[in-house]
């Protein structure tokens, strides 16, 4: 893919993603497929997706040239109850050359599963509601769909703990 193609997806998504999020009320709670955990959860009943068009990492270290390009990176989302969400993420095709003086591989499929879930404990208090300080509790859980040599076949999870204070005019 160029990189004048994907410039050109790219602003078209975000002149969509931008004119779809001031039609809400309620500003939207990204978590950029691959990229971050906000400190926010969907509403109850309320169901958003993400994609990641197109992502590249280049590394060059003793004498080893790693490309990676993600396409697809997909998130879904959806509002389980006031102040909690769960997601799913998986990027639907991966590619990893590594070339070093013994030759080039080149290695592609879909990658591992990501589990999600959010809870934002302060959401429970209506004093609260207004607050410019958001936590949110996040465990996650990696299963591996990768093939190929893509991921490393285990089974992870973890917890974090993003947090967020308003510094006034959003």
């Amino acid at each position: 893919m160029s990189s004048r193609v994907a410039r050109t997806a790219m602003a078209l998504l975000t002149v969509l993603t931008a004119s779809a999020a001031q039609a809400e009320d309620k500003p939207i709670c990204p978590d950029r497929p691959g990229r971050g955990t906000s400190a926010c959860t969907l509403d109850q009943g309320r169901a958003q997706i993400e994609l990641g068009l197109f992502d590249d990492s280049f590394q060059h270290r003793s004498g080893a040239t790693t490309d990676t390009d993600n396409a697809g990176s997909l998130l879904a989302k959806w509002g389980v109850s006031e102040g909690a969400d769960v997601e799913a993420g998986l990027t639907l095709y991966q590619q990893q050359r590594v070339h070093d003086a013994s030759g080039t591989t080149i290695i592609g499929g879909i990658g591992d599963l990501f589990l999600h879930a959010k809870f934002n404990p302060l959401t429970s208090a209506p004093e609260n509601e207004s607050s410019p300080f958001a936590l949110v509790l996040a465990p996650f859980l990696k299963l591996p769909t990768a093939g190929g040599g893509l991921g490393n076949g285990a089974v992870e999870g973890g917890f974090v703990l993003p947090m967020s204070y308003d510094l006034g005019n959003n």
